[in-house]
């Protein structure tokens, strides 16, 4: 039952009186709280007031009280520069005098209308208009259409354009400049969430709980853009508000057609956010002249287009599923006591029957409410501050291994202390877990915008395509979140564009018409993996070739495994479609792909099979900011070789020396050639060891190459906090950062792409 239809009952049974007074409480615990300055508070209070402002029934001070206090809250959010502290009291009284009325309701009567009249009066003393909308002239709410017509004039009025569309003179003025810079980055996340929604509620139409959120999507966008004199926006998502509320009353069937209309919707509503945020960023304080009556006559066209009658929808019971999941009862069960529900016993909850019928404990009802409601406690944190958090616990990190490794302490021999730095390593290993942990976020999200990517691809294109998503909890640090987004979106274009073929050629492989692209992500060895494949028809490996030849990126005679071959599509400039298209052919993409995973630390990977499909593997490290590391030494210098780069090390034998002519000196290991490469003279150092059976060799591998490091000593593994080389060294070839060691030195770490590109292997 809805809070209105709450209001609307003269007398109520004690539990539908203490939901009701409950609810008027919390209004009233956050009116009390509210300071005048916090405008996003102020609005939480306006759209709970909206809701009890459309009651009209046997007690409609109420409605007078609410609508008055709107006012009210409205010239406090607009009068900031002046003493708010008359108003603040009024809005005290006002909720005050609110509870009051709701109790009276409890016993069918009311308080005397000198108490509505007397706060009335004092609001009129301060010149709101209290009584412009009084609730005897507004009807009750018998569907969208009156509710339309109540509230479109003083939108209009209020918006800066007129009926049809034009633009007049009058500009809205942004209430708060921070407050809406806050609410576009969480409707700009909000979309982001609920989008998926969208495309998978067409698959399920009949789904109440993704109806509700995307309808809630644009209630709060349409309660908080209100507050903020977004006029223009307030009324489009008014009416599109609207839209979902006759969906999700059943009025209005949900299929492709209202699905593209809302997804348009969405970008809509981005566009004119990011058109708000280039306003505000100039410090021009004004809600951008968008033109938003045309979106609106599609919204009211859609409603007037839809003459299908109400369909009979069974009522989902989130407490059905739960029991399921719990295993106290089977789907069959649930579907029994919901046709119980619907047409014998229209009062009961569905816990309520299933006990009755002896299906499932009362405990088990308990336990299933106990998880409905159970919520993960969360707060907002600012991300500088938290990228701070993890910087401080880098320099702790550091601090802690200079002190243990300091010469006095290792000097001395006291069991306890050592004990005690034992304990204090385990608590400073725990709280860089930890800090490095807050900043890792679920896939989720990136994963979710390739559902609306892949859904208007297959229309562009005209194939069918199931798309299926797994390891969508699996965790990627913050700041890598943006940066992959754009490589998988490049992957996804391909391998839909290139891989996935029409369904006429799939039928005449004897294939399903249907293709399937499949995202995954999961943790293995340390590493984030995520992988695109699809069962198309896979590289062609001549074709590729071919291709790379004519471009005259690769030689003719070249000898080249299928494995160099597939790894043409990286190379820039190259493409193998014969024609550009809206989706791809441009000649970009893949380059862009291994530039963007480099640049993460990350590579990538191809298996693909002529016929069967392709997989593309996007291997990542976990965080940015620290790294497992070799530690060895070059002379008197130290350096760190990242550990997912490094195969073995060893000390050869003069016999496996070799010099290749076109490969310069080299070490024959187990029957391969390695190139070799001497790191004291590309860096310039004095090494002890200048005979390469004196030295030490360290195996390392990038992209299938393999290639040997001459190294004096190891000296071990150890994790490290990744320092930047700041801007003058950015460029320098061979390094990707540097780190403080427990000595205090500083060790370079090797980029070993650069090292084995640049210097010989």
């Amino acid at each position: 039952m809805t809070f209105v239809e709450l209001l609307g009952l003269r007398k109520m049974d004690g539990k539908l009186f203490e939901e009701l007074m409950q609810t008027v409480d919390e209004l009233a615990l956050k009116a009390v709280m509210l300071e005048p300055t916090d405008v996003g508070g102020m609005g939480e209070l306006l759209n709970q007031l909206e809701t009890i402002s459309a009651s009209n029934g046997p007690a409609p001070d109420i409605g007078r009280i609410a609508q008055a206090l709107t006012l009210l809250i409205e010239s406090i959010i607009m009068g900031q520069e002046s003493d708010l502290s008359r108003q603040m009291s009024l809005v005290s009284k006002g909720v005050t005098l609110l509870q009051d009325q709701i109790r009276e309701l409890k016993l069918g009567s009311s308080l005397p209308e000198e108490a509505a009249e007397s706060f009335l009066g004092e609001l009129r003393d301060l010149g709101l208009a209290v009584e412009a909308a009084p609730l005897s002239d507004v009807t009750p709410q018998d569907g969208p259409q009156e509710d339309e017509e109540r509230e479109a004039e003083p939108n209009e009025s209020t918006s800066g354009e007129s009926p049809a569309g034009e633009t007049s003179v009058e500009r809205n003025l942004i209430v708060d400049k921070e407050t809406c810079y806050e609410f576009i980055n969480e409707t700009l996340s909000s979309l982001a969430e609920v989008e998926p929604l969208v495309v998978e509620l067409e698959s399920d139409p009949s789904n109440k709980e993704l109806i509700n959120a995307i309808f809630r999507c644009f209630h709060t966008a349409k309660g908080v853009s209100g507050f903020l004199n977004l006029q223009r926006m307030n009324r489009y998502t008014h009416e599109s508000e609207n839209l979902l509320d006759e969906i999700r009353n059943d009025r209005i069937s949900y299929d492709e057609r209202v699905a593209d209309f809302i997804l348009d919707g969405f970008d809509f509503i981005r566009q004119m956010l990011e058109a708000i945020r280039a306003n505000l960023d100039r410090d021009i304080l004004y809600e951008p002249e968008y033109e938003v009556q045309s979106r609106i006559d599609q919204v009211r066209n859609l409603l007037d287009a839809s003459q299908e009658e109400p369909t009979e929808q069974g009522e989902k019971e989130p407490i059905g599923q739960i029991l399921v999941s719990m295993e106290a009862v089977t789907p069959s069960e649930v579907d029994l006591a919901l046709e119980e529900q619907k047409t014998g016993s229209p009062g009961k909850k569905i816990g309520e029957i299933l006990t009755d019928s002896g299906k499932v404990s009362t405990q088990d009802v308990d336990e299933a409410l106990k998880r409905q409601k159970t919520v993960e406690t969360t707060i907002r944190v600012a991300t500088d501050k938290l990228d701070h958090i993890v910087d401080m616990v880098g320099e702790l990190v550091i601090a802690q291994s200079l002190v243990s490794e300091n010469p006095v302490i290792r000097g001395l021999n006291d069991q306890k202390l050592f004990k005690d730095f034992s304990q204090l390593n385990r608590i400073t290993t725990e709280l860089q877990k930890t800090a490095m942990s807050m900043r890792m976020v679920p896939i989720r999200q990136t994963f979710q915008k390739m559902v609306r990517l892949v859904r208007d691809l297959s229309k562009k294109s005209g194939k069918q395509v199931n798309l299926t998503m797994t390891g969508e909890e699996t965790e990627i640090d913050r700041n890598m979140v943006d940066d992959i987004y754009d490589p998988l979106v490049h992957m996804v274009r391909n391998a839909l564009d290139h891989g996935l073929e029409t369904p006429e050629e799939r039928r005449r492989s004897g294939k399903p018409a249907s293709g399937t692209l499949k995202l995954r992500a999961y943790h293995q060895g340390g590493h984030l993996y995520i992988e695109i494949g699809e069962d198309g028809r896979g590289l062609n490996r001549d074709k590729i070739f071919s291709k790379a030849v004519e471009k005259g990126l690769v030689s003719k005679s070249g000898n080249y495994t299928d494995h160099e071959v597939h790894n043409f599509i990286f190379l820039p400039g190259f493409s193998t479609a014969d024609k550009i298209t809206d989706i791809s052919g441009r000649g970009v993409g893949m380059d862009v792909v291994k530039k963007f995973v480099e640049k993460l630390r990350g590579s990538v990977e191809i298996k693909s099979q002529a016929g069967v499909g392709s997989t593309f593997t996007i291997k990542l490290p976990l965080t940015l900011a620290i790294i497992d590391g070799i530690l060895v030494r070059v002379g008197k210098e130290r350096y760190i070789i990242p550990a997912p780069s490094v195969k073995e090390s060893l000390q050869p034998e003069g016999n496996q020396y070799v010099k290749v002519s076109d490969r310069g000196e080299a070490i024959n290991i187990r029957g391969k050639i390695h190139s070799l490469i001497r790191l004291h003279e590309i860096f310039g150092i004095n090494s002890e060891n200048t005979k390469v059976d004196e030295a030490i060799l360290v195996v390392v591998e990038h992209e299938g190459k393999e290639a040997c490091l001459m190294i004096d000593e190891v000296l071990g593994k150890q994790e490290v906090v990744i320092k930047s080389l700041g801007r003058r060294l950015k460029d320098v070839q061979g390094f990707s950062g540097g780190t403080i060691l427990g000595d205090g030195r500083v060790g370079l770490i090797l980029d070993i792409k650069s090292v084995m590109e640049v210097f010989g292997a």
